[in-house]
Parts: structure tokens; C-alpha cells; sequence
């Protein structure tokens, strides 16, 4: 009996035996699969991290080329040696078309590495820090004109995961299993302006003059009428400015009873798209003013690099003093649109475009010293001029042509995305 139980118990753990040999092959089998996968998500973690370096370096070109001035780290500056990014690579002599491709530096034109948790530290200058030798991620990008592309850009971000900040400079180093990747995409511009005025004072609603409105166009603009207004007739007098074309006229040619200059119509007619989808492109900065007074918060934006500029409610600007600095210039002139009323103080001195959708008054109170606009001024609603002081719109259609280009927003092309093999 005790011998049968000992031989039965002898088959039962020669039988457990053989079940957990059996097993332990099974889970071998089974982790070898495991093991496997464990080697190809490894070997697929550095070029995952180096396509979202890549990802990061097309948001970060396409957040940079509508920012507004940066210094050589590629951080906000507001320095008057700091250029935009726009400025600063793509080098933009403005063609006689604003739509023709722009000319574009070879070589690249900033680089960025992840320096610590979303912590991008980026070069856009030969003289800026040098990048982390070995970070945790890192980008370099390039910008080139798409050949018949009517003014599209390529933006080209190579993206490697770590071993070197320059991903241009990244060796092939299997050993080192450093991912790389890149990626492409074209952008277009938006203009600022759909279409321009076409007179140096355009409105919507009644015009007052004052008796101190002047108004003229640069030699070499095209012809064109130096008011133009839904009104009848203007309350006071226009003056011819002295020196333009125009100014011989007499009386000054003016477009008045225009029915088709309509508040929200005039809006969509020159900008192309309602005012709330206009204030939330990228390029656009919202000015938060003072209520006595916006001409601080419009200096800082203009330091900082800015030209597209939204303001809400009555905005107030003020002349600083008896010889105040311009608001813009020939060459980088601004476009200031007030979805309310504007009110201008002083002999204020303006390059570029001044709009307001609920009616614009300036008066200026220095009798020895005009106020100007170079460029165009557009009302939604009334325009009321006071002196004693002269106010001087003058049109300047290259200032205009200028705006579309250095205030417009640059958007990503559909179907312009690629990923090379």
C-alpha cells in the first residue's frame, strides 16, 4: 500500500514537473515577443521624439514669422537694432508685385534645443548663447521661396532627438541611436489690406472739416479722388495740400454720395473678412489702452515689432509733446484699426493706416504745426477735424503696398505639407 502511494506520487510530480517545463517554455516563447517589441519601441523612441522636434520647429517658425521683434535668442526685444524674425531672414525688399516670391537666405536661419521640460532654447543670430551640446531634443529650420509658388514660403524643420544642439550638423551614428527626421510645409501670406483706399480720407458718415482738413496725394500715386464719402457734402472746407498734384485743383477733387461705403461692408471690402476673425489672425496685436489716453500702449507695440494693431471701445491718442516722435515710419509704417471710436489729440505725426469702424474726430490745437497722415484714413463712421492747427492726410500708395506685406499674417498652405521618405 505505502509502496503503490510513493509510486503514484513519483508519476504525479514527474507530471507537475513536466507541466511547469512546459510553461516555462510557453512564457519564454511569449516574452521573446515581448522582448521584441521592447526593442522596437526603443529603436522607434528616438524617431518618434525627432518628428515632434520637427513638429514643434514648423509651429515655432510659423508663431515667429508673425511675432514681433526678437533679439539674437529669439526672445522678445524691443531694442531699435531688433528686427522680427520676418525681417531678419527672409530679408524682404518689398517687389513691385506683393505677391511675387520673396528672396530668402541659404543657409539656416535659426536652430533650437530642448533644453528642459518644455524649454526651448534657440539661436537666430551667429552671436546669440550657444545651444546645449547635448539636449534633449533639438530642430533646425530652413526657409526657402516655392518656386511659381505666387509668394508661398517652404518652412524645412529637421528634427533629431539628441546628441548634437545642430541637427544639420548630426553624423550617422547607429551606435548612438540618435533619431532624425524632417519635415516640410508652405505657408502663404495674408495680406493686411484686401484692397486699398482709394483716397487719402475715406468716410462712411458726415464729414466735418473744420475749415483746417487738408488733403493731397505723393507724386507718383495714382490718380484718384482726395475724399471719398457716402455724405452729400462736406461741412466746411477741404484745402488742396500744397505741393501734391492735387493741390492746383480748385475746388479739390472729392467722390461724395458713394452708396456703396456702408459700416461692416467698408470692413469686409478693404480687410477681406469681419472684424472679430480680423482681430484673431496671428500677425494681429491687440492693444489694451488706457482709458485717458492709448499713445504708451501704442509705443511699446510698435518697440516691440509690431505693425498690425486691433484696439476696442474709444481708443485716445495724445501728442507726447511740441516735437513728438512719429507713430511708424516710410519704411516700417503701421496699420491701426479701431473697432470703436478714435480720437486724436495734437499734431500728431502717422505713417500708414488709420481706421475706425465707429467714427474718427482729431483736433489739433497747435496753430504753428500740422498733423499728418502718410498713407490713408478710413472712418466707418463720421470724420470731424478741428483746428486752430492744420490736419494733413496725404495718400501714399507705397506705404499702403508696404503695409500688405510686412502687417499680413502668414497661414499654412492647404496641401502643403510633406514628409520626406
Amino acid at each position: 500500500m505505502t509502496a503503490g502511494r510513493f509510486q503514484r506520487g513519483a508519476a504525479l510530480l514527474g507530471l507537475v514537473l513536466a507541466l511547469l517545463a512546459t510553461l516555462t517554455l510557453a512564457l519564454l516563447y511569449a516574452s521573446r515577443n515581448v522582448l521584441m517589441e521592447q526593442g522596437l519601441a526603443a529603436q522607434q523612441r528616438p524617431l518618434a521624439q525627432a518628428n515632434e522636434a520637427a513638429q514643434a520647429g514648423i509651429a515655432w517658425a510659423l508663431a515667429q514669422l508673425n511675432g514681433g521683434a526678437i533679439d539674437g535668442a529669439c526672445q522678445p526685444g524691443d531694442s531699435p537694432d531688433h528686427l522680427g524674425f520676418r525681417e531678419r531672414q527672409l530679408q524682404a525688399v518689398l517687389p513691385t508685385d506683393p505677391w511675387s516670391p520673396l528672396a530668402a537666405p541659404a543657409q539656416a536661419p535659426a536652430e533650437c534645443a530642448l533644453s528642459a521640460p518644455l524649454r526651448w532654447q534657440c539661436r537666430c543670430a551667429t552671436d546669440a548663447p550657444a545651444l546645449p551640446s547635448r539636449p534633449q531634443a533639438a530642430f533646425s529650420l530652413r526657409i526657402s521661396a516655392v518656386p511659381g509658388g505666387q509668394g508661398l514660403l517652404r518652412l524645412q524643420a529637421r528634427g533629431c532627438s539628441a546628441a548634437l544642439a545642430r541637427c544639420d550638423d548630426l553624423p550617422t551614428r547607429v551606435q548612438e541611436r540618435v533619431g532624425r527626421d524632417e519635415i516640410s510645409q508652405d505657408v502663404a501670406l495674408l495680406p493686411a489690406l484686401r484692397s486699398w483706399p482709394a483716397a487719402p480720407l475715406t468716410c462712411a458718415g458726415p464729414v466735418d472739416s473744420g475749415g483746417a482738413l487738408a488733403l493731397g496725394r505723393l507724386a507718383g500715386a495714382p490718380p484718384g479722388p482726395l475724399l471719398h464719402s457716402a455724405a452729400l457734402a462736406v461741412q466746411g472746407e477741404v484745402l488742396g495740400l500744397a505741393g501734391t498734384p492735387a493741390s492746383s485743383a480748385s475746388p479739390p477733387p472729392l467722390a461724395l454720395g458713394d452708396t456703396q461705403l456702408q459700416p461692416g461692408r467698408l470692413f469686409s471690402q478693404l480687410f477681406g473678412m469681419g472684424p472679430a476673425r480680423y482681430a484673431g489672425q496671428p500677425a494681429a496685436f491687440v492693444l489694451h489702452c488706457a482709458p485717458e489716453d492709448c499713445r504708451a500702449a501704442l509705443d511699446r507695440a510698435l518697440a516691440g515689432g509690431h505693425r498690425l494693431l486691433v484696439a476696442r471701445g474709444t481708443v485716445r491718442l495724445q501728442q507726447g509733446g511740441s516735437m513728438d516722435s512719429p507713430l511708424g515710419s516710410p519704411e516700417r509704417p503701421l496699420l491701426l484699426v479701431v473697432l470703436g471710436r478714435l480720437e486724436l489729440e495734437g499734431a500728431l505725426q502717422v505713417h500708414g493706416l488709420l481706421h475706425a469702424s465707429e467714427g474718427l474726430r482729431w483736433h489739433n490745437p497747435y496753430p504753428w504745426r500740422s498733423g499728418r497722415v502718410q498713407g490713408a484714413v478710413v472712418s466707418e463712421g463720421e470724420c470731424a477735424v478741428a483746428g486752430p492747427g492744420l490736419v494733413e492726410l496725404v495718400y501714399d500708395a507705397a506705404v499702403l503696398q508696404r503695409l500688405s506685406r510686412q502687417a499680413g499674417s502668414y497661414v499654412k498652405a492647404p496641401g502643403g505639407w510633406a514628409q520626406p521618405p
